[in-house]
């Protein structure tokens, strides 16, 4: 990290580091374990981007386009604020389209192209998006989508 920070440059970033860091100043501060991991950049971003491109980098463009259409005739719940666009176009998604994909839609596509051990491995990681984004928790489901995140990861 240090390296990354020392040789950054804002107009060409390595690994998402611009500039070095202000935090470099606080002694005994780890600055890979000193932040909490956020939402949007780990579970968004990292994961459902990294597992999505992984299981379909190999996929030919005809089965890219059934995934496409697929995700035209799926109906999600109306209080979605930014449906997804195709999966063709998963390089420009932003946050929540990660997120709308990795709840409501990759649960479908997902199953034309995994195993059936890879979709419940999957699976594991969905519910448990889906049950920690509920307007209310009860503890005994927040415990529940943390064992399943262990067994995910």
């Amino acid at each position: 990290m240090l390296n990354l920070m020392m040789n950054a440059d804002p107009h060409n970033p390595e690994y998402g580091v611009m500039y070095l860091s202000p935090f470099i100043n606080l002694p005994k501060f780890n600055l890979v374990d000193g932040f909490i991991s956020d939402y949007l950049h780990m579970e968004l971003e990292d994961v459902t981007k990294q597992f999505t491109n992984y299981h379909l980098r190999r996929q030919y463009d005809v089965i890219i386009e059934e995934l496409d259409n697929k995700m035209l005739l799926i109906s999600v719940p109306l209080q979605i604020s930014h449906y997804s666009r195709k999966i063709s176009e998963r390089k420009d998604w932003k946050a929540r389209e990660w997120e709308n994909f990795a709840v409501y839609y990759s649960p479908i596509i997902f199953d034309i192209i995994l195993t059936s051990d890879l979709m419940n491995h999957w699976l594991l990681f969905v519910e448990s998006l889906y049950m920690i984004l509920m307007d209310q928790i009860h503890i005994a489901d927040l415990d529940k989508a943390d064992e399943m995140l262990h067994r995910f990861f």
